[in-house]
């Protein structure tokens, strides 16, 4: 089994790999006894998500042509709720029960759902595929440079050159010397 982390303890994600692979990748992880085909299918799962990431934008601009931003959030939203509800039920899981873990989904599926993809859509309504996809590469940066702030991971020098090179990174692209803030 996984080892334990002691609530409020920092976590440092550049630690020696444990018994399911090293890092930050958790589940998607091979270990160092997986065999090369397993390490291709991880490889070939996680280029098909990345894909998906690219292509996300681009398509939720064209759909936000035919759709308002709250309606396409409300389907994202619903659609998603009822895949992953027949997917439960088709490998046999149990829907949780406990009033404290209902109460806890409802939490995490309205802050980490349904205000996520408002916020998302009607942002992604307002601006470019490529400042949408600018903004949500920052997503990894903005939590470890607030996990660091809270306590919640222990501050190293490669973490810091981590947030460094992803702000660099937006930077170079988004070229701030030629930003204009008036409205003509």
């Amino acid at each position: 089994s996984r080892p334990v982390r002691a609530a409020g303890t920092p976590v440092d994600i550049d630690s020696k790999p444990g018994p399911h692979g090293a890092g930050l990748f958790f589940g998607a992880c091979v270990s160092p006894e997986a065999g090369s085909r397993e390490r291709i299918r991880v490889v070939a799962a996680l280029t098909l998500i990345q894909v998906f990431f690219g292509v996300h934008y681009l398509a939720g601009k064209i759909v936000l042509h035919e759709i308002p931003p709250r309606a396409w959030a409300v389907l994202r939203v619903v659609g998603a709720a009822l895949l992953l509800f027949a997917l439960v039920r088709a490998l046999g899981r149990r829907f949780p029960r406990a009033p404290r873990d209902l109460v806890l989904l409802a939490v995490f599926s309205i802050f980490g759902v349904a205000v996520n993809q408002v916020c998302f859509v009607e942002g992604l309504s307002r601006t470019t595929a490529i400042h949408s996809a600018i903004i949500n590469t920052l997503i990894p940066a903005w939590t470890l440079f607030f996990a660091v702030i809270l306590g919640r991971e222990a501050p190293t020098a490669r973490k810091a050159a981590s947030l460094a090179l992803a702000v660099a990174g937006v930077l170079l692209v988004i070229r701030p010397e030629r930003a204009s803030f008036s409205s003509a």
